[in-house]
């Protein structure tokens, strides 16, 4: 099935929705490839690869998909957020678990304005007791690109702070994911409260 799904989208047809497949690279590794309706194509690693949704805003259709990028010890999965023409739009730490059970986890949605995507976090950290915090980040479509909105001071010394500094390292930086998963994911290989 998935050969033809493939063969078909060679030939020039494209899907008449987002479609997820996984197929052999030239790589060592496998990739899954995001296919879009507009005939783009995005690719990501495999490893746990999946399409969370596609979030359909007034000014554009957003493609979420979700894939492994473990470093160490620890278990992490990012969420990309990839425009109709196959461009990442934003990459985000869609959970992340350490060993000691210090755990990040991030809910995608769209708000019924259809106009931002809510990406509301959970956080547990033990230092020397379990300190927790729940927040939300909101991103919307400017000029083609997901910015957050609206921006916001967050209180130094939370866990918000360490991950809204990694986000912003992030979104300075977007490169494709395949260089962004052979480089240490660009701030998330590590713990997202540093």
């Amino acid at each position: 099935m998935r050969r033809a799904l493939l063969g078909f989208l060679v030939m020039g047809a494209a899907p008449a929705r987002a479609v997820l497949s996984v197929g052999p690279s030239d790589s060592a590794r496998r990739d899954a490839i995001l296919w879009l309706p507009s005939g783009a194509a995005f690719s990501c690693p495999a490893r746990r690869a999946r399409l969370v949704g596609v979030l359909r805003l007034k000014a554009m259709e957003i493609a979420a998909v979700a894939f492994a990028a473990d470093t160490g010890s620890c278990a992490q999965d990012l969420l990309a957020l990839v425009g109709p023409n196959g461009r990442l739009l934003a990459l985000e730490r869609l959970h992340w678990k350490a060993p000691g059970g210090d755990e990040l986890t991030t809910r995608v949605a769209m708000l019924p304005d259809r106009v931002h995507i809510t990406l509301e976090r959970g956080a547990a950290l033990h230092r020397s007791a379990w300190m927790r915090e729940s927040w939300t980040d909101y991103l919307k479509p400017v000029a083609g690109k997901l910015e957050d909105a609206p921006p916001r001071p967050v209180l130094a010394g939370t866990l918000q702070a360490g991950v809204s500094q990694q986000r912003q390292v992030v979104a300075y930086d977007l490169r494709p994911v395949r260089a962004l998963t052979q480089s240490g994911c660009m701030g998330f290989d590590a713990s997202p409260f540093a």
